[in-house]
């Protein structure tokens, strides 16, 4: 998996969070990590493989490195799945129109 293969991962994932109402400061952790491996020049694939430090980088925590060394690693993310698994299929739909954010996509869902 690639640097933008990862950010839209991380990204997907905040935005269920979000949908899900769950903790801000979690979200916000997740939409950070999704900056940085958006801006970090070198790719993150070769940083583990190298076995660099990936909390070295700003914004990524322990459990966001672990997951970013999972995707490299296997090129999925089992707690978005897990995640996917507990939203309607129809609302991750929703949510990728364009002008429809989570929170918005969320209240069309429940609306419907």
């Amino acid at each position: 998996m690639d640097n933008p293969e990862i950010a839209r991962t991380l990204e997907e994932v905040a935005d269920i969070l979000e949908i899900q109402n769950a903790n801000p400061f979690r979200i916000r952790a997740y939409r950070n990590a999704v900056r940085t491996v958006e801006t970090v020049t070198v790719p993150l694939r070769r940083w583990v493989e190298e076995g660099r430090t990936l909390t070295d980088l700003p914004g990524i925590g322990k459990e966001m490195a672990n997951h970013i060394q999972e995707m490299v690693e296997t090129g999925t993310l089992g707690f978005r799945d897990e995640l996917l698994a507990e939203v309607p299929r129809s609302l991750i739909e929703l949510m990728r129109l364009p002008g429809l954010g989570p929170k918005k996509a969320r209240k069309v869902f429940d609306e419907l």
